[in-house]
């Protein structure tokens, strides 16, 4: 099977809602951490036949190739950079539903969902849209050093995040990023016009991040964020370094989002740490059923109209998590990525809130 797709001028996605939105549709004394990183991304594995994407990247206004143009599957390790022609290939693509990422600096990003079945050879063209420079950016720029210095400082923290990894991470090239507060609201946001990396020097990777947006309000906590990211797997530099990062990677995975994603579809909440219950921690019991219902196409649906808590405890301590299903439902592939990632709110309050970026991991990365 093979498909031919041209993209737009514009991007696919909708914008966030409001902070406002988003804390609304939560509960009122405490607003919602929105991690947007755009895990819609699914995997399969099982000696399925694994697939290719090809295509060219041009310059949407003249139509000319547009070179070293990075084009990846978000959330994972695969990525290529296009050639003097805008030609890219990505080979041995495991089956599965994907995000598309066509990044170039000067010109605004394209990402696109993609669906590759066994031994599909997928053509997928892009064009880019140059960048206009916005008048907000320029007085950015004439800002004091001091200040960018301070405003990267907040964005560090709260786009890294905190824990026992975050301080193993580093921004290689801060420079590319310009930030804004907003007078009205309060609210700090972040941009750049290229593409942000991060070394995590914990977990062994090097990621490439193309921030379509970042905000921050420091009077509710409230941050949210939609990234692509392109992982690169770190080459050991002294004995001991891929053992370590090994080792890492699982503390980093268990009692994480994706962990009990995959465990609610396995059905091993329990026997993998998990308690799943109401806000004041009453269990589900015989109820449990209808919380979580399993569809004739394999995809499970979470419904639940009220806060939800999420404990783990398999480790030393407990970590708890409150997240609220936005429309009240979310659809949960059988690989346990989500369908709607934007609909799964957390709590500032959570565990899951804190670990952010330092915590990530590609979607490649197996726990077994």
């Amino acid at each position: 099977m093979s498909g031919i797709l041209t993209l737009p001028r514009v991007t696919l996605f909708i914008p966030l809602n409001s902070h406002a939105a988003a804390a609304a549709a939560f509960r009122t004394c405490a607003l919602v951490f929105l991690l947007l990183v755009v895990l819609t991304s699914s995997l399969t594995y099982g000696g399925i036949p694994e697939g290719s994407l090809s295509g060219v990247v041009t310059d949407s206004a003249t139509g000319r190739p547009l070179e070293s143009t990075n084009v990846f599957l978000s959330n994972t390790l695969r990525g290529a950079v296009t050639d003097k022609n805008g030609r890219y290939i990505l080979t041995a693509v495991q089956p599965g539903v994907y995000q598309l990422v066509a990044s170039h600096v000067g010109y605004e990003h394209v990402a696109v969902r993609i669906e590759i079945a066994g031994g599909d050879s997928v053509v997928c063209n892009f064009e880019l849209a140059p960048r206009a420079v916005r008048a907000q950016e320029v007085e950015v720029v004439a800002e004091a050093p001091v200040r960018w210095r301070r405003d990267l400082s907040e964005f560090r923290r709260e786009f890294i995040g905190s824990g026992e990894f975050a301080g193993d991470c580093g921004l290689l090239n801060p420079e590319v990023l310009s930030f804004r507060w907003d007078d009205a609201t309060g609210i700090f946001h972040a941009s750049t016009d290229s593409t942000l990396r991060v070394k995590n020097n914990a977990l062994g990777y090097v990621l490439s991040v193309t921030l379509d947006s970042f905000t921050w309000d420091p009077g509710t906590e409230a941050v949210g964020f939609k990234i692509y990211v392109h992982f690169e797997a770190l080459l050991p530099q002294k004995e001991g370094d891929s053992a370590r990062w090994a080792r890492n990677r699982k503390i980093a995975y268990r009692g994480s989002e994706r962990h009990f994603l995959r465990a609610l579809v396995k059905g091993t909440l329990n026997s993998e740490g998990f308690f799943v219950s109401d806000a004041q921690g009453v269990s589900f019991g015989s109820k449990a059923h209808k919380v979580l219902l399993i569809q004739p196409d394999g995809i499970r649906l979470l419904a639940y109209d009220s806060i939800l808590r999420i404990d783990f405890g398999g480790e030393t301590r407990l970590r708890r998590n409150y997240v609220k299903l936005a429309q009240g439902l979310v659809h949960i592939r059988p690989d346990g990525s989500l369908v709607e990632q934007e609909e799964f709110l957390i709590d500032p309050s959570s565990d899951w809130a804190r670990h952010r970026v330092a915590r990530m991991l590609p979607l490649e990365f197996q726990s077994e």
